[in-house]
């Protein structure tokens, strides 16, 4: 969903001499509050990584291998990619000035809630996930690189109880509502 929408932007009247493609039917900002790519982006987010008990606390992995699977990371560095790419966009354009601070926030707490140690974060998986969205999408919704803003490691002091332990991905399953 993340993909869909991110290929759907565009940076709207805020670049009036970018000629989107026919897929880019998202603009960044909406002077009268038509949908936007950043407004989608943060709902999509907000769901699984806001609130007072967010629904990544309750993912529960099958205990027993000592790493996260690579399609775990992998998607883990694609919302990362897509909070901090959001967040980047509201900041550059005057007309998210309202939307910018809950983006900022969502961003951050993607951050916080995916506790990914530093190898997790240098690994093939993450890096080949944020560097393709980089170049991919960058430049197309006129943000700067997000991969700075996505290797940050979260202390560990600042990390909630670490979330999983990696099992093979067809023994993932969501734990909402399980104790």
């Amino acid at each position: 969903m993340l993909t869909i929408i991110t290929v759907a932007g565009w940076p709207g009247a805020s670049a009036p001499a970018y000629q989107p493609s026919q897929t880019q039917v998202l603009p960044c900002s909406d002077s009268d509050q038509g949908e936007t790519w950043l407004r989608l982006m943060g709902r999509v987010l907000a769901v699984v990584f806001s609130g007072p008990n967010p629904a990544v606390k309750r993912l529960k992995f099958d205990k027993g291998y000592d790493r996260l699977p690579d399609e775990v990371i992998e998607a883990w560095a694609c919302c990362i990619w897509s909070a901090q790419a959001a967040a980047a966009a509201a900041r550059a354009d005057p007309g998210c000035a309202r939307l910018s601070p809950f983006l900022a926030r969502l961003a951050e707490a993607v951050r916080v809630l995916l506790p990914l140690s530093k190898e997790e974060l240098d690994s093939a998986p993450f890096v080949g996930v944020v560097d393709g969205l980089d170049q991919r999408f960058g430049a197309r919704l006129q943000i700067p690189p997000m991969k700075p803003a996505c290797v940050v490691v979260i202390p560990t002091s600042m990390r909630p109880t670490r979330l999983v332990t990696a099992q093979p991905a067809s023994r993932i399953h969501a734990g909402a509502g399980r104790s």
